[in-house]
């Protein structure tokens, strides 16, 4: 009976440590992210000549790609899916020179991710 209790301890102090762990990460990830397409937003409005550093834009690619290996096994596909569609949109309409578009899109993709660290932190609205 004993064993039973304390094994039973064990394994939800083990599931609540490791959800801290990945709440974290998420949190971090959201931020970071939410972070680099701020700043390219920022050179987005700045940029007279609709001309975008290569660089920013291949920095926030690979940030992405480096976070949704380890997002997709955390988080539902659907969020996921809705940033991606959206980077996808700022790349494109960064390439086409559309400036407005490419605003828009960076605006959903950072309140996506705003959304994505406020489902999955520890509040007491999400546990009920």
């Amino acid at each position: 009976m004993w064993r039973d209790i304390v094994f039973c301890t064990i394994i939800i102090i083990v599931i609540v440590i490791v959800d801290f762990f990945i709440q974290d990460y998420i949190k971090n990830s959201a931020e970071e992210m939410t972070l680099k397409l701020n700043d390219l937003k920022k050179e987005v409005l700045s940029s007279e000549e609709n001309t975008i550093n290569e660089v920013k834009i291949e920095e926030v690619r690979k940030n992405w790609e480096e976070r949704y290996k380890v997002l997709a096994s955390v988080i539902e596909h659907d969020e996921l899916e809705k940033v991606e569609k959206n980077l996808t949109g700022i790349y494109s309409a960064l390439e086409s020179k559309e400036q407005s578009e490419a605003i828009s899109e960076l605006d959903e993709s950072m309140f996506i991710l705003k959304h994505i660290k406020d489902k999955y932190s520890f509040k007491i609205e999400n546990i009920f």
